[in-house]
């Protein structure tokens, strides 16, 4: 998961660095830092399967995004959305 901020979030229960932000983002797949890191309440991207995005597609009746791989599925709908 990627998370955006500054500077270093500290783990105070290990008395060490949990992360550090780089250019303003941190990623993660270890699920106590995600949790930690949630819990304080840094900005994230939300994680969104490809088939539920699969399945908004269907739902709004969008077209032409059967064959599109999970990136490319998402500019798809960003653009539907507006969202460029």
């Amino acid at each position: 998961m990627k998370f955006y901020g500054n500077g270093v979030v500290w783990d105070k229960d290990n008395s060490k660095r949990l992360c550090k932000f780089i250019d303003g983002v941190y990623s993660t797949e270890d699920k106590r830092e995600i949790e930690i890191i949630k819990q304080i309440g840094f900005k994230h991207e939300i994680e969104t399967s490809y088939a539920d995005m699969r399945t908004y597609c269907k739902e709004h009746d969008y077209k032409d995004y059967y064959r599109l791989n999970k990136e490319d599925l998402i500019a798809f709908i960003a653009e539907k959305e507006g969202k460029k």
